[in-house]
């Protein structure tokens, strides 16, 4: 979601942009926004743009494993007989 400004078609002094990140397993809050923050900087707006993390409880949620029992089953080609 973003948002900012209040004349259509105007560039706003500042803007929010809400994004979520799916993470997986051995990710963490600190990998996540530091990689953030890498990528904005090597778009040249690492001083123009800032990392912030919703208020808890949505600031972090952890990646979940499924169970084994619902893991797809290997796929096989069929042989030739």
């Amino acid at each position: 979601m973003v948002s900012g400004g209040i004349t259509p078609f105007m560039h706003p002094e500042t803007m929010t942009a809400i994004i979520e990140v799916r993470v997986i397993e051995g990710m963490t809050t600190e990998d996540v926004t530091n990689e953030l923050r890498s990528a904005l900087l090597k778009a040249g707006l690492g001083t123009r743009a800032e990392v912030t993390l919703a208020d808890p409880p949505h600031d972090w949620i952890p990646p979940t494993t499924p169970p084994p029992s619902t893991w797809p089953k290997p796929w096989s080609a069929p042989t030739r007989t």
